[in-house]
């Protein structure tokens, strides 16, 4: 599939996601349980719950600049937070999330070499994925032992499917071998030297084993920082099941989600959770409120990057007046 074509391809695909989404939502939730589980949010546990939000926002980004430390960037860290911010707000505005990773990097890669920030966020995907692990099977496991369902043969078998190309990227992404093969056959492409500097960039974290450490050790304080976020809305919606077993279904809906790139957004991502979140035994409207007030959450807590980004088109202006 040629680049051009992939922002279409996702905006299909999330607008195909809409409409899965507003069928299940159709057959699965009463719209009475829904409004009056939306009336029993407080504004405290709102407020706390945009807190936990604006931290994952920072941590996400300091997890980036380490990445790109890695790769020998020297850009400073507001840099990566306001670019971070920026693209988390077009993100959960444009109808594809093609046009975030775009912003990122087209933004540093002004100072930076284009190549190696693409390099440093395919790694970041692969270490959220990596991070996220640990959380699926513990909470796996833990709901194996704790709840007796036909459904957990569904639930194992897309979490093994997962973990699985989670392993085969990772051992991929390490072996010297198939870096040198994609060198090989960048040489015969008419796009090899874009492709050649990609691989020499990716291949770099290879060389960087503590800094990965590090980056995956982030990462696991991350993800849980977003487990807490979505079991408190739960907990805010006062949902009748355990906070154990409400970590333990987010912990594997959000490793799922993560490995399928595809299930991004609004769309898949929430009729992902909806399915996911049925398996333990939530009504449509929980599982629904709980999928869409986490969205929410990361939407209104990169709101500010729309005002970071008229701030840069205002100094772009000035610093180009004749565009």
């Amino acid at each position: 599939m040629s680049v051009k074509h992939q922002p279409l391809v996702q905006m299909v695909v999330r607008i195909a996601g809409f409409i899965l989404l507003a069928a299940i939502a159709y057959y699965t939730v009463e719209f009475s349980d829904f409004l009056n589980g939306l009336k029993k949010l407080s504004l405290p546990a709102i407020a706390i719950l945009l807190f936990l939000g604006t931290v994952d926002r920072f941590i996400m980004a300091y997890k980036w600049h380490l990445l790109c430390q890695a790769l020998g960037m020297t850009t400073p860290f507001h840099r990566y937070l306001s670019i971070y911010y920026v693209s988390t707000f077009i993100g959960y505005t444009l109808p594809t999330s093609m046009g975030a990773e775009v912003y990122r990097v087209a933004r540093l890669g002004r100072t930076e070499s284009g190549t190696a920030v693409f390099a440093s966020m395919f790694m970041e995907r692969l270490v959220g994925a990596i991070s996220n692990i640990f959380f699926a099977w513990g909470g796996a496991l833990y709901l194996s032992i704790s709840i007796q369902s036909e459904n957990m043969d569904t639930l194992f078998t897309l979490l093994i499917g997962s973990t699985i190309l989670v392993i085969l990227v990772t051992i991929a992404s390490f072996h010297p071998s198939l870096h040198r093969f994609t060198l090989d056959i960048a040489k015969r492409l008419k796009f090899g030297l874009l492709l050649q500097k990609f691989t020499t960039a990716y291949a770099e974290f290879g060389n960087q084993k503590r800094a990965l450490i590090t980056n995956i050790g982030w990462g696991i304080i991350e993800t849980g920082l977003q487990l807490i976020m979505l079991t408190g809305v739960a907990v805010a919606l006062q949902v009748e099941l355990s906070i154990t077993i409400l970590l333990a279904i987010i912990g594997i809906t959000e490793f799922i989600r993560r490995v399928a790139v595809i299930l991004d957004g609004w769309g898949l991502a929430t009729a992902l959770q909806l399915f996911m979140y049925g398996l333990v035994g939530l009504n449509g409207a929980e599982a629904l409120l709980i999928a869409l007030l986490g969205h929410a959450l990361l939407f209104f807590s990169g709101l500010p990057g729309g005002l970071i980004l008229l701030l840069d088109r205002w100094e772009d202006k000035h610093a180009h007046p004749e565009n």
